[in-house]
């Protein structure tokens, strides 16, 4: 569809602009025309420019190739399992190493992994919604158990160590099942009430990355 020349020295931008806005504000075709014609327009041609602009607004918009958030796109559920994976490794890795190295669990490093795993998701997923906010809580929950069993195995080991000898520490290791199994039977000695708090804000946190915002609806007068 060619535009109509509206005339010498007029700028169709602001034309235009002023064209929609006039539909948009519900005038008729004969009010915006006499505008048209005070900034200069020919009345004819101000009409065939008011009746493309209408035609254009009535079309329906193309459909978005992106998926809504939430909607579960198999691929990015995938990167979104990848990242979110990715950040609690390194958020459980990082929480162990700093526990065992200063001999404190501090627990805002245990929240960092929930930030870490959220960080992840979305990175990944490069999408919000309930589907990716699922993902970020496993992932961050994975990542604090990482962490308290990294711990757990550094505690068996240094214990071992002290009771019988290096030779009996050495032969602990990180992926026996039985290690993890010890691990998983004492679960309740292994996490304290602050623990538990301070798992509860890194889920928190990681839920609310991934949530999509809402615009508030404006209050009617």
């Amino acid at each position: 569809m060619s535009t109509p020349d509206p005339g010498p020295q007029v700028d169709m931008k602001q034309v235009m602009t002023v064209i929609a806005q006039r539909i948009q504000q519900g005038a008729d075709t004969d009010s915006i025309v006499v505008e048209l014609s005070g900034m200069g327009i020919a009345e004819h041609r101000a009409r065939a420019l008011v009746d493309m602009v209408q035609k254009r607004m009535s079309m329906p918009a193309p459909a978005s190739p992106i998926a809504p958030a939430g909607a579960g796109v198999p691929g990015s559920v995938l990167r979104a399992v990848i990242g979110g994976g990715a950040g609690s490794l390194i958020g459980g890795v990082v929480w162990a190493a700093i526990a065992i190295g200063t001999g404190y669990e501090i627990g805002y490093v245990a929240w960092g992994v929930g930030i870490l795993a959220g960080l992840g998701v979305i990175y990944g997923g490069k999408a919000k919604g309930a589907v990716f906010q699922l993902i970020a809580v496993a992932a961050s929950l994975a990542g604090i158990l990482l962490g308290k069993y990294l711990i757990f195995v550094h505690a068996v080991k240094e214990y071992l160590v002290e009771k019988k000898g290096a030779e009996a520490a050495a032969a602990v290791s990180h992926l026996s099942i039985n290690t993890a199994a010890i691990f998983v039977t004492n679960l309740g000695a292994v996490f304290g009430a602050m623990d538990l708090l301070f798992i509860g804000l890194a889920v928190y946190t990681a839920w609310r990355m991934l949530q999509v915002r809402t615009l508030a609806a404006p209050a009617k007068a």
